[in-house]
């Protein structure tokens, strides 16, 4: 069977191009009762999966202050094989060669539930706080 080309996207998913390792994971935070404690964030894989990369530079998309990103906005897109094990419209993150990306966006290319979208964001060292939500 060939490869056939996403209508109206300038993509192409084929069973070859799904060639990164990717995590996709929510967060969960857990209270401290101590006086002056805080909550701690951990994050949880809900299913381990391939996918096809694509990034782009955007102005829009990367503005760092202080290794956190404040502008938001969709640097990378990873398109994996559709599958009804996620609930996503839960917060979800990827997790990718050691980089944890936030999902702004989740598309089911042309409605024919066969090939997800997941429109991330970078969110810097995932040590920082600021970066864990």
């Amino acid at each position: 069977m060939a490869c056939k080309k996403i209508t109206g996207n300038p993509y192409k998913v084929c069973i070859g191009d799904l060639r990164n390792r990717i995590e996709i994971q929510y967060a969960i935070s857990k209270p401290n009762n101590s006086p002056n404690g805080k909550a701690t964030s951990k994050f949880v894989t809900l299913l381990k999966t391939w996918a096809m990369v694509k990034t782009r530079v955007s102005v829009n998309s990367s503005q760092f202050f202080d290794q956190v990103n404040i502008a938001g906005g969709e640097d990378t897109n990873f398109f994996i094989r559709f599958t009804s094990l996620i609930n996503f419209q839960r917060d979800l993150w990827v997790l990718f060669n050691g980089n944890r990306l936030h999902v702004l966006s989740v598309e089911n290319i042309d409605g024919r539930s066969e090939t997800i979208r997941l429109g991330c964001t970078t969110r810097g060292d995932s040590k920082i706080k600021g970066n864990q939500r």
